[in-house]
């Protein structure tokens, strides 16, 4: 009996130090594994990290767009005599003279001065001579030169409405230097017209060359 109980302890024993050990191991195991877990978290976390930081070096430069604005710009329509006054001098009844023959000509200069290309037309609103009215061969207009555009040609009898108005010049441009004309005026005094200072007055009518 005392035999019997002697093994028995020792087995307990033995058998219990052997649980001992293997629960030693699994908790080592156990340990282990956790560590290296760790390890390989942190080492994927550092690793994303880097990646993450490599990607966003990669992009360089900068993107471009466009935009665009419109407008449009009012038509303007203008014109301005810069010389308005011709001095045809002394003529006798029955005489003539005209722009391109006096002392270092005398012309109209008319600007376009707005934005818009013209025609430029001209009528009579007073007469020059008193005993011939207009419309009359004794009082006639040319276009002499143009800077842009086209000039009429020859002398144009002048007339008394602006319904009747002579067109001088068509597309006359806008354009700074090629923006004149110079109109002439031809006056043959009539054989019955009395003496004194004669002044007709002309009238410029600028439309839009469309």
């Amino acid at each position: 009996m005392y035999l019997d109980n002697l093994y028995s302890k020792s087995l307990n024993t033995k058998v219990n130090i052997y649980c001992l050990e293997k629960r030693g191991i699994i908790m080592k195991i156990s340990n282990n594994s956790l560590v290296v877990l760790l390890t390989l978290a942190i080492v994927a976390s550092i690793s994303g990290t880097l990646v993450s930081v490599s990607f966003m070096d990669s992009f360089t430069g900068a993107a471009t767009t466009t935009g665009t604005v419109k407008l449009e710009v009012n038509a303007s329509i203008s014109c301005t005599s810069t010389d308005n006054v011709i001095n045809l001098g002394n003529i006798s009844r029955g005489e003539y003279n005209f722009s391109e023959s006096v002392t270092g000509t005398d012309f109209i200069v008319i600007e376009n001065n707005g934005n818009s290309i013209l025609n430029i037309s001209g009528y009579a609103t007073e007469d020059l001579f008193e005993s011939s009215s207009a419309p009359t061969n004794n009082w006639t207009m040319q276009c002499n030169a143009s800077q842009s555009g086209t000039c009429t040609t020859g002398f144009r009898i002048i007339n008394i409405s602006a319904g009747a108005a002579e067109l001088i010049v068509y597309d006359l441009s806008n354009a700074i230097a090629t923006d004149e004309i110079n109109v002439s005026v031809n006056a043959t005094v009539p054989v019955g017209e009395s003496s004194g200072m004669k002044t007709g007055t002309l009238t410029f009518i600028c439309t839009y060359s469309g």
